[in-house]
């Protein structure tokens, strides 16, 4: 394109050069920002027009996007660098590659310049991004969390048959866990001895003997629900790591 024959009625897209700078938030630290530099009217050129096609995968722009970008000259315009400076055009993002000063007549500036890959999540889909993602950590959490329940119930009926009294072989192997309440977010098991629930009682505790003297008392069952409860912290903080 001539700069001389530059056809006013062409410079019919808006677009916004940015200049990247140094700022200060509240509390002195320094970080780069981009703020608007200057925004004029300009002819659009290459693939960046309306018609060009994109490749997308997973909301990500796969395919760079190329075109170019013709403004007036002016003074201000002439500070325009590919080092610090970048193109807003239709909200997308444009860096600089390379500046064309047009034989340096004073008319015209072309800037060339391709799309920056980013994601195509719109703002007002970001929250609900968020929240499936804390909803898929909150069901897999919630799985980890169920299976060391049960892990843990296992473990405090072997614990009480391994420690319950010797002399009562059938009393050891009459423990049992049970499910008794499962949701979709809370799960409780219940460990106890179905047909030898008086003589846990016994065991657990002293009792008196009808010749007088109480018994020995055998603790395995308060044991065993500490270790358990201990055993399912550990398991529940590991799930969540």
């Amino acid at each position: 394109m001539d700069c001389i024959e530059l056809n006013v009625s062409l410079l019919n897209e808006k677009v916004t050069f940015q200049k990247n700078v140094v700022v200060t938030d509240a509390i002195g630290n320094h970080k780069n920002d981009w703020e608007d530099f200057y925004t004029c009217h300009a002819t659009i050129g290459g693939e960046g027009m309306a018609n060009s096609k994109e490749k997308e995968a997973a909301g990500t722009i796969v395919e760079n996007v190329g075109m170019t970008v013709t403004i007036r000259y002016c003074q201000k315009a002439s500070e325009i660098g590919s080092a610090i400076h970048r193109i807003i055009f239709r909200d997308e993002i444009y860096v600089i590659t390379n500046v064309d000063h047009m034989n340096f007549k004073k008319k015209c500036l072309k800037f060339s310049c391709r799309k920056v890959r980013q994601s195509k999540i719109k703002v007002d889909e970001l929250a609900k991004e968020i929240m499936d993602g804390l909803q898929e950590y909150a069901d897999l959490a919630t799985e980890d969390m169920k299976k060391a329940v049960k892990k843990s119930g296992n473990a405090a009926k072997k614990d009480i048959a391994e420690n319950a009294s010797k002399t009562t072989g059938k009393y050891g192997k009459s423990w049992n866990v049970k499910t008794t309440l499962e949701t979709s977010i809370a799960m409780t098991v219940t460990v106890h001895s179905k047909i030898q629930y008086q003589l846990a009682h016994l065991l657990e505790f002293r009792h008196a003997l009808r010749q007088g003297g109480r018994t020995r008392a055998f603790p395995h069952i308060e044991p065993a629900e500490q270790r358990a409860a201990e055993m399912l912290e550990r398991e529940v903080e590991a799930a969540l790591k």
